[in-house]
């Protein structure tokens, strides 16, 4: 054998070698990744074992970065609303329990995308309201939002709300618009920030609209009561059996479900809220009526009640934070509601 083909062999010996230690390394990651991953996910294991995935979050890994979630029982739809990451345009999508989806552009008018850190979404009758995030809610038709050709809804309405709108949730009387509080970066008004009966610091309002057909957009001018709620509060509900749930979230301290007695909440001790020059009776959602506190996965957002189970949509997974999708947190969850403790 020449020494040219020793040299030719002994590099081909190296470079296996060189191949072999990459492999490893990359084995190394792979395995280290797993084992994050793994013991990430340990860590919320009471969350996976009581709920089930109901669908993956259209466009998810997108800058579409999703905050309302509601339920449209009459053409057994989704409505997810959000906004694109550093334009802020306002899209919501449609979806079906099988993941199908359409995605529909909010307009202002025929040429102008409404920009806006737009917040929650939900439905009664024949409108569909949207929390602008600017102490606006914005008012659709639900006949044009369901309409399977629109790929643009148009503003029919909107209104102030007394608050930073970010949230929002209606039952068969109400319209509940509700702000979110975190310390220095997301601030709400003065007047807001109360000690409550039992000595809770609160820092955030909701406003109570009473539905109603024959006013403009289906609901009356001014708030009929306030409810004063804790800060990081990203989303509520209403179960069956009388109860109000908050999602709050925030960067250190996760994300947790809070479960308040509602009856409880009306029957307690009471203040008074100013709204537009009107006073109104506040109400106060505190220590006093909390019933149960559950831990659910990192950046929550709107929930929703619905036959039974609480539904529940998180941010973490998309573009501007990504993280999530090790958590699996690029899925729309349900858990069943367990009821009033005896």
């Amino acid at each position: 054998m020449t020494g040219r083909h020793l040299k030719i062999k002994k590099s081909m010996w190296y470079f296996r070698i060189v191949c072999l230690i990459f492999l490893e390394i990359v084995s190394a990651l792979f395995a280290m990744i797993g084992i994050f991953k793994y013991g990430i996910k340990l860590c919320y294991y009471p969350f996976y074992q009581d709920t089930q995935k109901v669908f993956e979050l259209p466009e998810f890994a997108s800058e579409f970065v999703p905050q309302g979630l509601t339920y449209c029982e009459e053409a057994e739809v989704f409505l997810i609303s959000g906004y694109i990451y550093k334009s802020n345009e306002s899209k919501i999508y449609v979806v079906k329990p099988d993941g199908a989806y359409r995605c529909v552009a909010v307009m202002r008018d025929d040429e102008n995308v409404l920009h806006s850190h737009s917040g929650g979404i939900c439905e009664n009758g024949e409108y569909v309201y949207l929390a602008g995030g600017n102490g606006k809610c914005y008012v659709f038709n639900k006949s044009d939002l369901l309409n399977d050709a629109e790929t643009k809804i148009f503003i029919t309405g909107e209104f102030k709300t007394g608050n930073t709108a970010s949230f929002c949730y209606a039952d068969d009387k109400y319209l509940y618009v509700g702000e979110y509080y975190y310390r220095f970066k997301y601030v709400t008004r003065f007047d807001h920030h109360l000690t409550t009966p039992c000595g809770d610091e609160n820092n955030a309002v909701i406003t109570v609209f009473a539905l109603d057909d024959h006013e403009k957009n289906g609901v009356k001018k001014l708030p009929e009561m306030g409810l004063s709620i804790t800060g990081r509060i990203q989303g509520m509900c209403m179960t069956d059996d009388g109860q109000l749930v908050l999602s709050a979230s925030s960067i250190f301290q996760g994300s947790q479900l809070y479960y308040y007695d509602f009856e409880h909440v009306l029957e307690g001790p009471r203040g008074s809220l100013a709204v537009r020059g009107e006073e109104i009776p506040l109400y106060y959602a505190d220590f006093a009526s909390l019933v149960e506190k559950r831990e659910i996965l990192p950046k929550a957002e709107e929930i929703l009640f619905y036959d039974g189970r609480i539904y529940m949509l998180f941010e973490s997974a998309c573009s501007r934070f990504r993280y999530g999708a090790l958590l699996d947190g690029q899925y729309v969850y349900s858990m069943q509601h367990e009821g009033k403790k005896q």
